[in-house]
């Protein structure tokens, strides 16, 4: 293998290296959150999916939620 080729290999292994470390961080971050929205009462863990996961506007959580 001449040095381009080893070079080429080098740095597709470090990217591949990053990308799981990025994966593993993102899969870690996404069990904290989880686990804090866990620990919110129901309503305001209910607010919170409508707001972040289904992107709904405060109006449309107020009006789902029947609050002002």
């Amino acid at each position: 293998m001449n040095k381009s080729e080893t070079d080429t290999v080098q740095t597709k292994s470090h990217e591949e290296e990053e990308a799981i470390d990025s994966n593993i961080i993102y899969s870690e971050y996404q069990a904290i959150l989880q686990n804090a929205i866990n620990c919110l009462p129901p309503q305001r863990q209910k607010i919170f999916n409508m707001s972040r996961m289904k992107n709904m506007s405060h109006k449309e959580i107020a009006s789902e939620s029947r609050v002002s």
